[in-house]
């Protein structure tokens, strides 16, 4: 057996070596040990061998920068823990001003899409807090498969499906939200490890210049959203103006809504 502090100590000092905060080793065996996270520096419990190897092996994997969500494979979003893996984008604080800003507008018994739904999080969070008639759909058959686990898990009313943005989508819809793939193909080279290496492709790059899902959206928006509907969008930190620009010609009002860091970060678009 070994003594959690010590093994926390080589922790941190493993993490500290690879140049990753120290103190990510008490999230670390916070989520292993299902330990409050306070309570960590303060435990000296004994470990099993079975505990210390699990232990280090996370470890090793952060400290080669995997990132702890996908270590564990869950992460939490809107005060939800959802399942999650390589083949959908870990869900980020930022995307929960686009789910505070939909039900906003969403009411009971309203048609909602969301569009590019990866893990299902955007959709499950909207169906956890207004009785509405959800839908989900993903070009990634991979990704359904984590979104329709985190469905059942928390058992949402939400339909996901497989489809090419529109292309599988029948009638029109009182909201429709989405967070799509925004990153410019030349910057998505130049993200961090954790962010290139651990997220999918498919989730993160929008074209040359990062606006080409904006584009078939406003393109098709006409066609699934009700006369009185609402587009809610995620963009990136500085493409406010730019993705107004593609939808004045078909919007009767476009609002940009600015984060905690008073970034660019949700579009709304009544048209």
């Amino acid at each position: 057996m070994c003594k959690l502090n010590i093994v926390r100590k080589v922790s941190k000092n493993r993490l500290a070596l690879s140049g990753i905060d120290e103190r990510e080793a008490d999230y670390i065996l916070s989520y292993e040990l299902n330990i409050p996270i306070t309570d960590i520096p303060f435990s000296t419990l004994d470990l099993s061998k079975k505990q210390y190897n699990s232990i280090i092996k996370k470890i090793k994997l952060r400290c080669r920068h995997m990132p702890i969500t996908k270590i564990f494979k869950k992460a939490y979003f809107y005060g939800v823990e959802f399942v999650i893996n390589e083949h959908v984008l870990s869900p980020r604080f930022d995307t929960e001003l686009l789910v505070e800003k939909a039900l906003e507008y969403i009411k009971p018994n309203d048609r909602v899409l969301d569009l590019c739904t990866g893990s299902g999080c955007v959709a499950i969070s909207i169906a956890k807090n207004v009785d509405a008639y959800v839908e989900a759909s993903d070009i990634s058959k991979k990704a359904l498969k984590v979104a329709k686990k985190n469905i059942k898990v928390h058992g949402a009313k939400v339909e996901a499906y497989q489809s090419n943005m529109f292309d599988k989508v029948q009638g029109k819809f009182n909201v429709i939200v989405s967070n799509p793939p925004y990153i410019e193909s030349e910057v998505v080279t130049t993200l961090e490890n954790e962010v290139k290496e651990y997220d999918p492709l498919i989730a993160l790059d929008g074209g040359v210049d990062g606006l080409d899902f904006y584009r078939e959206i406003a393109n098709k928006i006409k066609n699934y959203l009700l006369d009185d509907g609402i587009l809610l969008m995620e963009i990136g930190y500085n493409q406010g103006d730019a993705v107004r620009e593609i939808f004045k010609s078909v919007a009767t009002n476009i609002e940009i809504v600015k984060d905690y860091n008073n970034n660019d970060r949700v579009v709304i678009v009544k048209i």
